[in-house]
């Protein structure tokens, strides 16, 4: 950004300089014309016509770092001078950097004041000739204290400009790293869920393969025990009595076995929930009627509290294996004391 003003402000002399050398030979060779009507006349002379005088303002305000622009006779004498910044008693000095300015006050009394400039002036002459008589020069100093003023003004917007652009490209690179960060921790999230699901589907085919390869031989077993019990009861005695008890103890064993695949594969395959509107108290009353032979074979009494109907929207068979198993374990858990199991349906808010 520096050298960037630094060139930029090395153009902008040079161009300003430039431009104020051909306003002033524009000025020179109008002058030249107004010069070659008048074959005789003397510098002092042509200054006192208003012509004269309007070329010098003319110049002054065309180029705004004009300050001030004099007829110069040719022993150095200012014959006439204008200035940007001041009014028509201020002379034009030796090029000592000074103005001097004589103002009245109201006693008439006249004041000599000298103002000092800074040293930033380029002077520009070009000579004024009435053929090949030498009449003086034309003179102006072209100030950079504007020309600054302006560079000042283009390097403060440069420099908002490569702030501003600066900050949006920080806006833009934070954003852009904020959203690629999501897309990547969002990829690693379905990465894992990926993974987590192609374990659960293996585990899945696993443990169906597993389920089955067991499952067929429970399944023959309960058979062959099936047949030997029908056999039993044909002899019927002490021995068989104490058979049938075994025969039955493995079959309750194979038949928590089967529930426990069942499970299992419920756990590792999950089914998917298919709703439907049933009733509550029917689902409860029938799933106690598959297991009312096993409480009265253990003694076990229930008793069923519950409205007259309780419908809801729910999965028939996931209802009725979580019924199954809440009651299984009260029976189980039914070994000692009181074998009693008391069941209550409520209903609050028209929820069951």
């Amino acid at each position: 950004g520096l050298y960037y003003v630094n060139v930029l402000k090395e153009n902008i002399v040079k161009d300003a300089l430039l431009l104020a050398e051909e306003q002033g030979k524009q000025i020179s060779q109008e002058i030249h014309a107004l010069l070659a009507k008048e074959e005789d006349a003397q510098l002092q002379d042509l200054c006192n016509l208003p012509v004269f005088n309007a070329k010098l303002e003319i110049l002054i305000k065309r180029n705004e770092n004009i300050v001030g622009a004099a007829f110069v006779d040719p022993e150095g004498n200012v014959v006439v001078a204008h200035y940007r910044d001041s009014s028509d008693d201020i002379k034009m000095l030796q090029p000592d950097s000074s103005y001097q300015i004589d103002l009245l006050d109201t006693a008439q009394t006249r004041w000599e004041i000298l103002i000092n400039r800074p040293l930033d002036l380029h002077r520009i002459t070009f000579p004024i000739r009435n053929g090949e008589v030498p009449l003086g020069h034309l003179e102006y100093g072209v100030s950079e204290s504007s020309i600054f003023r302006r560079i000042s003004a283009t390097s403060q917007l440069f420099t908002t400009r490569i702030i501003m652009m600066v900050a949006i490209l920080v806006i833009l690179v934070g954003a852009t790293f904020l959203f690629l960060w999501k897309m990547f921790n969002h990829h690693l999230a379905l990465l894992k869920e990926k993974d987590q699901l192609d374990k659960m589907a293996y585990v899945g085919t696993l443990a169906s393969g597993l389920a089955h390869e067991i499952r067929n031989p429970l399944n023959a077993m309960s058979v062959n025990l099936a047949v030997i019990e029908e056999e039993i009861e044909e002899q019927p005695s002490e021995m068989t009595r104490r058979h049938k008890g075994v025969i039955g103890s493995l079959q309750r064993q194979i038949a928590q076995l089967n529930t426990t695949l069942t499970n299992f594969l419920r756990f590792a395959l999950p089914a998917k929930i298919q709703l439907a509107q049933i009733s509550l108290i029917e689902l409860l009353r029938d799933t106690l009627a598959l297991l009312e032979p096993e409480m009265r074979r253990k003694g076990i009494r229930y008793t069923l509290q519950a409205p007259e109907t309780c419908d809801l929207a729910a999965d028939p068979n996931a209802l009725r294996q979580v019924f199954m198993n809440v009651l299984l374990n009260a029976i189980q858990a039914l070994s000692r004391g009181e074998k009693r199991i008391d069941i209550t349906v409520d209903v609050h808010d028209r929820h069951c």
